[in-house]
Formats: structure tokens, sequence, C-alpha cells
């Protein structure tokens, strides 16, 4: 499998996903902004494999990297 891991923050509109990959396993940690509600935070541990892949799909949709 080709594919690339990037640590790091992906931001669109309000909805922030970070990445933090350690090994085989990814930390993904999701916040949405909304402006008369207070934040939504969650986080979920999935393997680097599953991670890329979703990291792919947030990409495609127009995320970007900021850090």
């Amino acid at each position: 499998m080709d594919y690339e891991l990037y640590n790091g923050v992906f931001v669109l509109e309000g909805h922030t996903l970070a990445y933090e990959f350690h090994g085989d396993t990814c930390t993904i940690r999701e916040t949405i902004h909304h402006p008369s509600r207070e934040p939504h935070n969650s986080h979920t541990r999935v393997s680097s494999s599953n991670a890329v892949i979703h990291q792919n799909k947030f990409i495609k949709l127009g995320y970007d990297k900021v850090s």
C-alpha cells in the first residue's frame, strides 16, 4: 500500500480534525465549532491504515492542513 501519513491539524468551516500517529495506531481528535452552541469535542483511536483512509477522505473534501 502506497500512502502518506500526515501528523497535524486539518480544518474546514469550523470543523477541525487533528491526527496524532503513534506507530501502528492513530488518535483522531475532532472539534466542531458552532456560533450559537458549545464546541463539540471527541476523539478516537484507530489503526494507522484506517486513519489514512479517513484522512484522505477529508483531504478530498477540501480540508486544509494548518499544522
